[in-house]
């Protein structure tokens, strides 16, 4: 079977409140179809009360994906 070409920059945002497997196979599915990955977590200023900070959630996803051999990169 022939392998799809590979888009050479893709980008994902989301709020990731709270990361959960879904958010990651959406990750990984856009992983596989790109060389480069932006994940933007999207998030409100830190002095809006929710649950889990963006600044926690941007760590929770970023620590998931350090050393994937895709380039994915997480942005907060």
């Amino acid at each position: 079977m022939e392998m799809a070409k590979k888009w050479k920059n893709g980008f994902l945002l989301g709020k990731f409140l709270p990361p959960h497997l879904g958010h990651m196979y959406l990750i990984d599915e856009a992983m596989k179809q790109t060389e480069k990955l932006t994940v933007l977590v999207c998030a409100l200023p830190d002095n809006i009360e929710t649950f889990m900070t963006g600044r926690k959630r941007f760590e929770a996803v970023r620590e998931h994906y350090l050393g994937f051999k895709n380039d994915c990169r997480t942005r907060y």
